[in-house]
């Protein structure tokens, strides 16, 4: 329950990994060197739902109880939310890209 004072600590936590998550996605593709033209943004984007890794670390520190449930909720939403928000954005960018192709 999102609206429970006990939950907050675990929202606040995912809030802040799923900020962390899509920026250094983000910037791992900014980073991107290529010799052919390349929308470094698309490729950070294409990054973001990537959340394998971080499903595995959830399964592996919850077998061994090295998690707090609400830090286990917090990694499972930030797989989640990367899950969903990478194709909004996606079309956002794309669709963005397009229209200013379209005006030049």
């Amino acid at each position: 329950n999102p609206f429970d004072p006990s939950n907050r600590e675990g929202l606040i936590i995912a809030a802040f990994l799923l900020v962390v998550a899509i920026a250094g996605k983000v910037a791992a593709g900014w980073l991107y060197a290529s010799k052919e033209p390349t929308n470094r943004l698309v490729v950070g984007l294409g990054m973001m739902p990537r959340g394998e890794v971080g499903l595995i670390f959830l399964g592996l520190g919850s077998q061994a109880k090295l998690l707090s449930p609400s830090l286990e909720a917090a990694i499972l939403l930030m797989v989640i939310g990367t899950t969903f928000l990478a194709p909004l954005l996606l079309r956002f960018v794309l669709t963005k890209n397009e229209t200013a192709a379209e005006a030049s």
